[in-house]
Parts: C-alpha cells; sequence; structure tokens
C-alpha cells in the first residue's frame, strides 16, 4: 500500500496497491463519519462496511470500492473539512485526489468501456466541441435544448452518455471572446488594477452574458481587462475522468500562458468556481513548479477579486447602484467555491450597507 497522490510515482495505477490504499482511507472514513452529509459516496461506503459484523473495509468487493469511487463528483467538501489531510496528520488522507488515483487505475487498466473511453475523450475536448457549437448554435440547440426524454434526447443519451431528462445549457450564437474583441474599450479615468479573464468554456461557449457583466462592472471600477492568448480549457474533464497525461498535457500549456500574463502586471480572474478550483490547487498538484505557484498566487474569483479590491488602501468600488434591487436573494454557495475557503466575499447585510 503506497499513500501518494502524484500521477508520476511507479505505483500510482498499480491495481493492487490502489485497492489496498482504497481499504485503508475506506476503513479511516467509516470510523469517522464525519463527511456523511457531502455526497452519497460516504453513505454508501458506510452501509457496504457496516454490512459485515466485523465492520472490516477490507471485505468490501472490487465492485463495491468502484461504487463507492464513482458516487464522488469532486466537489472537495470532504477535503477541506477532513482533520486527517496531510497538511494536518501522519494519515494523509486526501480522499478526493485518491478517487481520481481510482479513476486512473481503472482507466490505464482497460477497465472501463470503450464506449465511455471514447465519449469522455470527444466530450473532454470542450473547446473544439464549444467552437462547432456555437458555430451551428441553432442546430446544436435544437438537439440539446430537446424536450427532456424526447427522441433526440434520448439518441444523445445512447450515443454520449448524457442523461435525456438532464437540462442542459444551450450554446450562444456568439463566443464571450469574439464580444471582448469587437466591444468598444473605455477610457479608465482611475486604473485601479489590471486583470486577465480566465473565461471558462461557460461563459466563453455558453454563458457569455456573464463575462460581458463582469466585464462591465470591472471597468466601471477601474479594472482594466483583457483576455490570455493560448488560454483555453483548464483541463477539468481530463482530471476528473482520471486521464492524468491529457490534464498534465492542458495543464502544462496553460499554466506557461497565464504565468506570463501575471508577469506582464496582470491578476487572473476566474467567473466558474470549478475552474477556478483548478488554477489555484490544481495546477499546484499536478503541474507543480514556480509557473504554477505563480498562478496560483496571482488567481481570484471574480467577486473575491472585487473585495479584495474594496478592501485594499488607495481603492474604491463604485457602490451607487440604480434601478430595483431585491430585498432578500437566495443564494446556491457552489461546492468549488466553498472548498477554496474564501467565505462569502461578496455578502453583505443591510446594517453594513446603510
Amino acid at each position: 500500500m503506497t499513500i501518494t497522490y502524484d500521477p508520476k510515482h511507479p505505483l500510482y495505477t498499480d491495481e493492487a496497491d490502489v485497492r489496498e490504499e482504497l481499504t485503508r482511507v475506506y476503513d479511516l472514513c467509516h470510523g469517522c463519519r464525519l463527511c456523511f452529509k457531502f455526497c452519497s459516496s460516504f453513505p454508501t461506503l458506510f452501509s457496504y462496511v457496516d454490512q459485515h459484523e466485523d465492520q472490516d473495509a477490507g471485505r468490501l468487493t472490487p465492485a463495491q470500492q468502484d461504487q463507492v469511487a464513482d458516487e464522488c463528483f469532486q466537489c472537495k467538501l470532504c477535503y477541506v473539512n477532513c482533520p486527517y489531510i496531510p497538511e494536518l496528520h501522519e494519515w494523509a488522507l486526501d480522499f478526493p485526489r485518491l478517487m481520481l488515483r481510482h479513476d486512473a487505475m481503472r482507466l490505464e487498466n482497460g477497465q472501463v468501456s470503450l464506449r465511455k473511453r471514447v465519449t469522455t475523450q470527444a466530450m473532454g475536448h470542450t473547446d473544439a466541441l464549444g467552437k462547432v457549437a456555437t458555430a451551428a448554435s441553432t442546430i446544436s440547440n435544437l438537439v440539446i435544448g430537446a424536450k427532456p426524454g424526447s427522441v433526440a434526447r434520448k439518441l444523445v443519451e445512447k450515443t454520449a452518455g448524457v442523461s435525456s431528462v438532464r437540462l442542459l445549457p444551450p450554446y450562444a450564437k456568439q463566443r464571450f471572446s469574439t464580444w471582448f474583441k469587437k466591444r468598444v474599450t473605455p477610457v479608465l479615468t482611475k486604473k485601479q488594477g489590471s486583470v486577465a479573464l480566465f473565461p471558462t468554456c461557460l461563459v466563453e461557449y455558453q454563458q457569455p452574458g456573464i463575462g460581458q457583466d463582469l466585464v462591465k462592472v470591472y471597468e466601471r471600477n477601474g479594472v482594466e481587462c483583457s483576455l490570455v492568448d493560448g488560454a483555453g480549457c483548464c483541463g477539468a474533464p481530463y482530471l476528473h475522468s482520471g486521464d492524468m497525461e491529457g490534464f498534465t498535457k492542458v495543464a502544462t500549456k496553460q499554466v506557461a500562458v497565464l504565468a506570463q500574463a501575471v508577469r506582464e502586471g496582470k491578476d487572473i480572474v476566474v467567473p466558474q468556481p470549478t475552474c477556478g478550483y483548478i488554477l489555484k490547487k490544481d495546477y499546484l498538484d499536478y503541474v507543480g513548479g514556480p509557473d504554477a505557484e505563480l498562478v496560483a498566487s496571482h488567481t481570484y474569483d471574480s467577486s473575491e477579486y472585487l473585495m479584495n479590491l474594496h478592501k485594499a488602501e488607495g481603492t474604491e468600488l463604485d457602490t451607487n447602484f440604480h434601478g430595483t434591487i431585491a430585498e432578500t436573494i437566495s443564494y446556491h454557495i457552489p461546492c468549488h467555491l466553498r472548498a477554496q475557503n474564501i467565505g462569502l466575499r461578496n455578502l453583505r447585510n443591510k446594517q453594513t450597507t446603510k
């Protein structure tokens, strides 16, 4: 049994070694049970172990081990709440990264079906897919926007594995980067910062309005905005499917172009927390080196950057808002925003705004 989360380690994808490590970690998690509420992986794990009178995690079958791993969707919340992580305890437990190691092991050892490998690879090329889908957005949206459970959606489910009842966001007619380059750039009367936007695939191809609003807010507050030449998908689809080689290749390229932007005096702003987590955390873990550290230390969530600017000495945000503002709003905190431990930086109550 080897405690490692390094894809370059010779035993990283060794099945016997991985399954021994799964047994060790599953036993520790079963004894702790702190994370029962975060996802179905843990209740499933506990039910499997509790079936045995001696409650020995070593009695789980490979299929049961795999089921626990399959139910992990990499929210990272178990990691930030775990008292036994490598930085805090000799047990060096990192459940999410062990699940990634498990996925990489299964992929490496031919335990993933050909259909799943092909569809994952195809859908993992999000930039290529996004460029085609936005160029033919009318056709693309007819397919993905079909009624859930319809013949068209069932065909997508059969071929790509995407549930026929899953609601899918439509593709935009104009990509965010196209809008950004065509817009009239305002003259900033008081420059308060300079950022390079990492728009993410969601904003670039499907929800460009998010990026457009971000740019308008930033420029209104004296923040110069630019895009990074060569920036693309962060590589999350490869990482989360166990393709460490594919992820490392993409991540290494992104680290290089983003580090160059930082050296030019810009901070990196990411409007989507999953991609923000990848840049801040996973590039450090799986690429490493001075450039990855530079990128991680200069990457910010969109609201995080604004609030840092607002609280910094000598800078100030324009807080004069016009129009109707709701008395209250309901806000779902994204898991990967919580996992970054930056809190609700943009939350202010009535008492502090009066």
